[in-house]
């Protein structure tokens, strides 16, 4: 049996709104690359959770579907403490570095390097988002490393068909920007992503995927105060209620990744600041434009051949779906896809867990219906 560690996908398919934002870790991309391990393991599998040293019977291996867990921020000593105590082999998929750059290394908390080199010992490598997170793991002493992007990619168990067929104007585009905070008042470090929310104006827009959003997932779910509608009128500098009938419309949040995967297959394009958001467009046949802002979204771009634009370069002020289509670059995209998948298939092979993964392209998916506002 093999015992995952992190959050469990079946409990957030079974809650809604801002309880299962957080029992999904506060952001609704953990569920894609979280769902996309339980997929790819030919076994049987046990949620574990993150308390689970009372838990291990039977379990005779384990995976842990990682994110952006390196930084000087998060410290793993109850993690860490629980694994010690075990001598069960242990594999991390799709860890990366968060807000942090290589001269920060010796800032990083020594639970967090003791989890890491604990894997190294236990595991065939790690499996890490981008170039970045290796450097930053070789200045750390730690080797065996293989760059890989994040296992969500993998959903469907194969290298994801995207429709370049799609790319025909008028586009319908999915949309989704980055915000953390719930304290929206507070933009002047956040410019370029609020102008990014702003664009839910765009009658090019068809739907808003919200990922951690809390006051937009409290309208969505009904039961947002009137304080947090005025202070997100302020935010998106529009009209109280004309701003709530824009959420209510196009706004999305996704508990499952098939409904996620079924809103994304209703459009034509994505553009957005979120890599998930991005993944799932991939995974529903839809080309993706995205938007980076940091290290984590550049690496994984660049790791998974993703298109992408550095958002200070994207404008605003212009058309939409011609800035898609300009920088709409998919060359990448497969020759990184095949490589990935093969690297994921080998450590799971080499850690002697069956898998269900599969080096060939996903069957092209039938026409898609035109939205239909």
């Amino acid at each position: 049996m093999i015992g995952i560690i992190g959050i469990s996908p079946s409990r957030v398919s079974q809650n809604f709104g801002l309880n299962a934002c957080e029992l999904s870790g506060k952001n609704f991309g953990n569920l894609l690359f979280t769902e996309s391990v339980y997929r790819q393991i030919n076994t049987e599998c046990k949620h574990l959770g993150f308390e689970f040293s009372r838990r291990l019977d039977g379990v005779e291996k384990i995976v842990i579907p990682a994110a952006n867990w390196i930084s000087p921020k998060f410290k793993f000593d109850g993690l860490v403490e629980q694994l010690e105590k075990t001598q069960i082999p242990v594999m991390m998929l799709g860890v990366g570095i968060h807000d942090m750059n290589t001269s920060m290394v010796s800032d990083i908390p020594q639970s967090t390097v003791r989890l890491l080199k604990l894997i190294e010992e236990r595991s065939p490598a790690l499996s890490v988002r981008g170039e970045r997170t290796a450097e930053v793991l070789n200045k750390l002493g730690i080797k065996k490393v293989v760059v890989t992007g994040c296992p969500s990619m993998f959903y469907h168990n194969q290298v994801p068909y995207i429709d370049e067929s799609r790319l025909l104007s008028p586009l319908s585009i999915g949309l989704s920007a980055t915000r953390y905070s719930d304290d929206i008042s507070c933009v002047e470090h956040e410019v370029l992503q609020r102008e990014l929310y702003k664009q839910i104006r765009s009658d090019a827009v068809k739907l808003m995927y919200f990922q951690s959003e809390q006051s937009e997932l409290a309208i969505l779910d009904g039961i947002a105060s009137s304080c947090d509608e005025v202070r997100l009128a302020k935010y998106y500098d529009e009209d109280v209620d004309k701003i709530l009938d824009r959420i209510k419309i196009k706004g999305r949040y996704h508990t499952t990744v098939t409904n996620w995967i079924a809103d994304s297959r209703r459009l034509s394009a994505y553009l957005g600041s979120r890599i998930h958001g991005a993944v799932a467009s991939i995974l529903s046949s839809v080309p993706p434009l995205l938007l980076t802002h940091d290290v984590r979204t550049e690496e994984l771009a660049a790791a998974m051949g993703v298109p992408s634009l550095e958002i200070s370069k994207f404008n605003f002020s212009a058309d939409l779906e011609g800035q898609i289509l300009e920088h709409m670059d998919l060359s990448l995209f497969y020759p990184a896809a095949k490589s990935n998948i093969k690297k994921f298939m080998s450590l799971y092979e080499a850690m002697g867990i069956p898998h269900n993964l599969k080096n060939q392209i996903s069957g092209q998916f039938m026409p898609y219906d035109a939205f239909i506002e």
